[in-house]
């Protein structure tokens, strides 16, 4: 049976469902809970929190903006100490556009400190410190990567938002209330296949 039937079904309404025939009440249920158009939410999820706002999910709206302000601070603050180590990386090299050695390093500063001013971690206040040649590159390295970690789980966060609004969107029109049953029903037809092949095929179905 589990190498027979190859296809699967979830939610699938026949025009005859068997079992119990549906009452009106509950067949307006059904009209009522598939409302909500995948489309529209994702369109509106290009918003951060739109998507969720028409969903009707109202408490993962701070959740998306706490997420995104939060990566995006992050992003800020790794994208000013890189702006730091670069400007005194630059101190080692002749940036005179005019010069005939532009771009080569300062003989003079060879092997030597060179005085940095550096925010601290929250950019409340600015340290100075002497630093050399190596250390500076690092840190530049350093704050680069961090930065473009930033950026990256930024955009993760925001595509997921709209992949989220687009998800619960779909999944707004399944009845998941307690009146829902399934039953496992024999089945000799199958659309890949023209021949005969017994499977199984799983109903759901309103009590």
């Amino acid at each position: 049976m589990l190498f027979i039937s190859l296809n699967g079904f979830a939610q699938h309404l026949p025009d005859e469902p068997v079992g119990p025939k549906l009452t009106t009440q509950q067949n307006s249920h059904l009209v009522k809970i598939a409302h909500n158009d995948p489309r529209r939410a994702t369109l509106l999820a290009i918003i951060p929190g739109c998507g969720q706002l028409y969903n009707r999910d109202y408490w993962k709206i701070p959740v998306v903006y706490l997420s995104l302000m939060g990566f995006s601070y992050t992003l800020y603050l790794n994208q000013l100490k890189y702006q730091d180590f670069v400007k005194a990386y630059k101190q080692f090299y002749d940036m005179n556009p005019e010069s005939l050695h532009y771009g080569t390093p300062l003989p003079e500063l060879t092997g030597k400190n060179v005085a940095v001013s550096v925010r601290n971690l929250l950019n409340t206040k600015r340290e100075r410190r002497m630093l050399s040649h190596d250390v500076i590159a690092k840190n530049k390295d350093y704050w680069r990567r961090n930065r473009n970690i930033s950026l990256l789980a930024t955009g993760v966060i925001y595509t997921l938002s709209i992949v989220e609004a687009n998800v619960a969107a779909h999944l707004k029109s399944f009845d998941v209330t307690d009146d829902l049953s399934f039953r496992i029903q024999p089945k000799i037809t199958h659309p890949d296949f023209r021949q005969i092949t017994p499977g199984l095929k799983l109903v759901a179905y309103i009590n």
